[in-house]
Order: structure tokens, then sequence, then C-alpha cells
């Protein structure tokens, strides 16, 4: 398979991925569980409501900001695919996180900034078909760069600003170091849960007028434990929006300081039809 090819096959996954039936095009809602007892449903006594063909009310007990319990009457309710009356759920930072499940609507934990959310999907929304298909700049060799991946000491982490507010402290393993006309540059790197790609977000000067203005999403395949590889490259041809450009109900992690390239990166996907930016 050539460059070309494999580039191509990545597009048509991305696409894919987006309108999977719990993708990021079926976000329908981000709420926060900011009381200590909430009710999310489809019936009248719900403090939140989510439209439903079934009927159902999920009661939400936040303990001590640290835990969440949860309960409902609802027999078709499932949790990880088991039937659910009551019990404790777990965030998406436990890395098994709890996934409710009634009819089309699925509803996710999530824990960012100390809080607690849940996001919904419903698989049977609207959008996930008639959302116009991604445009994409063309590829290029010129943007496909040697790197060098120079290791950080271990356990670094470094703080990222989130598009909702509030900040999230994830690990930084690294930084790539890159030349690009005649310049240097260099991009921090984050790690999250997969050791074997690295992580980076970045902003350039296409931001806001060709692609997502929150800057882009860059992941690229490297063996984090082999510590006798450092050399690698960076694939710009393979930058995505961020979910945010999808969905106002994303949490979105912002790029760095540092990493804010004085250039158009002129490859990879543009700015998404109706973007939240």
């Amino acid at each position: 398979m050539t460059v070309f090819d494999e580039f191509m096959n990545f597009r048509q996954q991305r696409e894919a991925s987006l309108r999977t039936p719990h993708g990021w095009l079926s976000v329908v809602g981000l709420y926060w569980l900011e009381n200590e007892r909430t009710r999310i449903g489809s019936t009248a006594e719900c403090d939140i409501h989510i439209e439903s063909s079934t009927q159902f009310c999920i009661t939400f007990h936040l303990s001590n900001e640290t835990r969440v319990f949860a309960e409902t009457s609802c027999a078709s309710v499932t949790v990880n695919n088991h039937p659910f009356s009551e019990g404790e759920l777990y965030s998406d930072e436990s890395g098994s996180p709890s996934i409710i499940r009634i009819d089309s609507i699925s509803i996710e934990l999530l824990r960012r900034s100390g809080k607690f959310a849940v996001r919904v999907r419903d698989s049977r929304q609207k959008k996930i078909t008639q959302f116009p298909p991604l445009q994409w700049y063309p590829e290029t060799e010129s943007f496909r760069l040697p790197a060098t991946f120079v290791a950080h000491p271990h356990d670094k982490t470094m703080p990222i600003s989130l598009a909702l507010g509030g900040t999230y402290e994830l690990s930084n393993p690294g930084y790539l170091r890159f030349n690009f006309n005649g310049n240097e540059y260099q991009l921090e790197v984050i790690k999250q849960g997969n050791a074997n790609q690295l992580f980076v977000i970045f902003k350039d000067k296409t931001n806001g007028d060709y692609s997502y203005g929150g800057g882009r999403f860059l992941f690229i395949p490297f063996d984090l434990w082999d510590e006798k590889v450092s050399a690698l490259t960076i694939d710009f041809n393979r930058s995505i929006s961020p979910p945010c450009a999808f969905t106002e109900a994303a949490t979105c992690p912002l790029p760095p300081a540092n990493n804010s390239l004085p250039f158009a990166v002129e490859a990879g996907e543009l700015k998404p039809y109706n973007s939240f930016g």
C-alpha cells in the first residue's frame, strides 16, 4: 500500500468513526452534577430532560465529590450491558467508565478538574447521517517531516486547559524536535493511556479561517517503552479537528502555550461545516 493509499484509508476511517452510533456526532448534551442529587431522564420529575421514546429517570447521588451512586426503577436500564437498578458508577478517569444505556440513549460519567459530569449520546441522532462529509487539505509530502522525540524526566506532567473551563493534569513524557523551512521547532507531547502513540495538540496560522479555531489533534505512532528509538515522522496530513468542532458538549483539551506554531500548517483536516469554532 502506498503512502497516499494509507492516507486515504485514514481519512475513510476518520469519517466512519465520527458517524458510529456512539461517535461524536451522536452527542446531545453534557451536564455537570452540581447538586448532591440530580435526576436525569425523560419523565416529568427529572431535573434534566432527555428526549427518548422510553420513559426513564435516573437519580445521581454525589458523595463528597469523590464518588457517584445512581439508582433507577426503569427495568430497561443497563450499565456496561448488565441490568442495573442501583450502585456506584465509575468515571472515564478510571479507564473503565460506567456506560448507562436505555434504548438509543447512552450516558457516560466524566470527571474534569475534580468535578463530575455526564455526557449523553443518542445513536438515532439525525446529525450522524446529515452532517456534511469532512474536508481536507490535499495530501502533501512537504508536511510529512522527520522529527526526534526528546524525553522529559519520568513522571513529568503538565496542566492542560479545557475548552469549558478548568485544567487537567496530563502525562508529558517529552517533546518533538523538528525542522521546517530551515527553522527548528518543538511540540510538547501528551500521553493518554496508549504507550504506542504520542498525542500532540497544536495551533498554527490556519486556525479559525481554514482549520478549527481551537487547534488540532495529531496522533503519532511511537513506542514510548523503547528508549533506544527516538526518530519518528510527524505527518501533519493526519491532523484532525478536536471533538469541540462537532459538539458543544465536549470538554476538549486546548493546545499548550508552547505548541503554537508560527506558520500555516496547510495539511490535514479543514474546519468542519457549521463547526463550533
